[in-house]
């Protein structure tokens, strides 16, 4: 008896398995030395799509302690395509809420946001595309640096 609740157990987990299964493509994570992401360090996330007809979803999650101390996040944004081309923005992501609490997901003192970076989006071109990101804030120190940020991971969805 003991063995077949082991073996619904077990394919119960499998079919959870399945269930979760998604549609990830690329995901790259960089994790800031000692929390501190400074302005010389850009985040590059190379990728090269499977084909230029499906449509993607780019998703970025930023993790922050409490040691962040604004409640948002400027970005600069570059997109390199295979054929040099590039467009670049920038972005404010929001961390906390107007009172300013922490947003997002909490595990202990960390507070992890997920945004939807771009949406439906494809690639036209065969070969690899550079995604960047670097911080934008106004610098208040010397070193241009932002304390609190822990990491930032660049997830590839196929729709």
């Amino acid at each position: 008896m003991r063995n077949k609740s082991r073996f619904f157990l077990g394919l119960f987990g499998l079919f959870l398995l399945a269930a979760c299964n998604s549609n990830v493509v690329f995901e790259s994570t960089i994790i800031m030395d000692n929390a501190v992401w400074n302005k010389s360090d850009i985040a590059v996330f190379p990728f090269t799509p499977r084909d230029t007809t499906t449509k993607y979803d780019v998703i970025v999650s930023i993790q922050n302690n409490s040691n962040y101390t604004y409640s948002n996040l400027y970005v600069f944004s570059e997109i390199r395509f295979p054929n040099q081309q590039f467009t670049r923005d920038t972005i404010e992501f929001f961390l906390a809420d107007a009172a300013g609490e922490w947003t997002g997901k909490r595990r202990f003192s960390k507070h992890t946001n997920t945004f939807n970076f771009k949406q439906g989006i494809q690639f036209p071109y065969n070969g690899e595309y550079i995604f960047s990101l670097e911080q934008a804030m106004r610098c208040i120190n010397k070193d241009c640096t932002l304390s609190g940020i822990e990491k930032i991971t660049f997830t590839i969805v196929e729709r």
